[in-house]
């Protein structure tokens, strides 16, 4: 019997938008050579979101793979590194992603990063690095509620602004989940090389003002929009 479940784990598929190598772009890892596992799905629906292809049925680019070629994806870059858990929205797979990180831990030394926008709960015993999105009024999103825990050790929050008005929305949210101002990254909301170019300035004021760290979008300072990177 459990040789059967097994084989059902590794026949069992996820959708998969893309797995490459990069260094992480955005967050409190920024600079960290990483592997990315995005997966195909989300529950939100944000207007500027620049990974539309890994949710939005118009751009939908995913391929069905099952735990092992998930593994063995990741493996091609080495038995050490950094893997980022991205999306679309992670957390909607977490049964996939346990079952992909119970495989790796038998053949190597990894850290976990979840990027997740925040709206479903995230249990903590999985991750080295929790980065939560909540989704500002600026997204689009009308109905949308934060329901993953803070974990203060681990749990960094990440804020996608376009201006001061933004500001108010994340005083409010800092408060209720009692966010040191050292856990709150003001990102840019920007799309290409010019866009940011133009806004970081502004973001960093912002930051200076508040007292909240100002976090680049390095992907798109060197690549500009380009998709794998």
């Amino acid at each position: 019997m459990g040789n059967t479940k097994l084989l059902c784990d590794f026949r069992e598929v996820m959708k998969i938008s893309e797995i490459f190598f990069s260094i992480q772009g955005e967050g409190i890892n920024s600079g960290v050579p990483s592997v990315f596992v995005r997966f195909f799905g989300c529950n939100l629906a944000c207007r500027w979101c620049d990974t539309k292809f890994s949710w939005h049925p118009n751009f939908a680019r995913y391929t069905e793979k099952s735990t092992r070629e998930v593994v063995d994806d990741i493996m091609q870059y080495g038995e050490k590194n950094h893997i980022v858990f991205t999306g679309g929205e992670p957390a909607l797979f977490q049964n996939d992603i346990r079952k992909i990180q119970r495989e790796l831990q038998k053949k190597g030394t990894f850290s976990y990063e979840i990027e997740t926008n925040g709206s479903r709960n995230i249990e903590d015993d999985f991750w080295d690095t929790i980065t939560i999105s909540p989704k500002l009024h600026n997204s689009g999103n009308r109905e949308y509620k934060i329901e993953a825990r803070n974990f203060p050790q681990k749990t960094w929050w990440k804020f996608v602004v376009e201006s001061e008005n933004d500001i108010q929305e994340i005083l409010e949210i800092q408060k209720k989940y009692e966010i040191p101002n050292e856990k709150i990254l003001l990102m840019p909301q920007a799309q290409t090389q010019k866009e940011i170019e133009k806004i970081s300035p502004k973001i960093i004021e912002l930051c200076k003002k508040y007292g909240f760290r100002f976090c680049a979008r390095l992907q798109i300072f060197v690549y500009s929009d380009t998709i794998g990177v």
